[in-house]
C-alpha cells in the first residue's frame, strides 16, 4: 500500500488533515486518546504495534513507515 493511501485512511481515523510531518503528539489530544487511535490503527491494518517500537514512532511519516513496513506480504 502506498504512502498517500495510508495517509488517507490515517486522516479518516482521525478525522482531520494530516501531512507526513505531523507529530502524533499533535494529532491526539492525550494518552488515553492516542492510545485509541494506535488500537484504531492496528484494526484498520491489521498489524499490531508493539510499545517498545510505539516509543519511537514521533511522526505520521513514521507511523506510515511502520504500517508498509507490517503489511508487505499480506
Amino acid at each position: 500500500m502506498n504512502e498517500s493511501k495510508i495517509i488517507s485512511k490515517i486522516q479518516t481515523i482521525l478525522q482531520r488533515d494530516i501531512t507526513k510531518h505531523s507529530m502524533l503528539s499533535d494529532v491526539t489530544k492525550d494518552s488515553l486518546d492516542a492510545l485509541d487511535f494506535i488500537t484504531e490503527i492496528e484494526d484498520t491494518f491489521d498489524i499490531v504495534i508493539p510499545m517498545s517500537i510505539m516509543i519511537d514512532i514521533k511522526t505520521i511519516d513514521n507511523l506510515v513507515a511502520y504500517i508498509q513496513s507490517s503489511i508487505v506480504g499480506k
